[in-house]
């Protein structure tokens, strides 16, 4: 992980602007298990992601490697937590993980939700012409 860019501008009516470039660098060719999961973890990130006041790059890299993770983690949301591993969200078991989260506000809420169904749907579309 590394600590992405924060560009400055000015725009055309002199207000100095800051833009927040996150970036996060999924699994190349993950099965369906495998993708499930980390969408789990991203639905988690995704609020410390919003709030962050700077940029930031992620890259999972290994799906074996729970220390990974675990730093990833705790790099992102700034909480430790040791029962956090690849298998546990593999094995479609989130609930906790996702429980201890930040509780977002309703805003930030709807967001992940909507995104999520989104990526639901582009799956199930992409499913339905075998694409995938």
């Amino acid at each position: 992980m590394s600590g992405g860019s924060t560009p400055q501008g000015v725009s055309k009516d002199g207000h100095l602007r800051r833009l927040r470039l996150k970036t996060v660098k999924m699994l190349d060719k993950p099965s369906i298990v495998e993708l499930t999961a980390e969408l789990v973890l991203l639905r988690s990130w995704l609020p410390y992601l919003v709030r962050r006041d700077s940029g930031i790059d992620v890259e999972i890299e290994d799906p074996d490697d729970d220390q990974q993770l675990a730093e990833l983690h705790r790099q992102v949301t700034g909480i430790s937590d040791p029962t956090l591993s690849w298998r546990r969200l593999l094995l479609g078991r989130p609930r906790a993980f996702l429980a201890r989260g930040p509780s977002p506000e309703p805003s930030s809420r709807a967001s992940c939700g909507a995104f999520l169904q989104g990526v639901a749907e582009v799956w199930r579309r992409a499913v339905k012409r075998r694409v995938v």
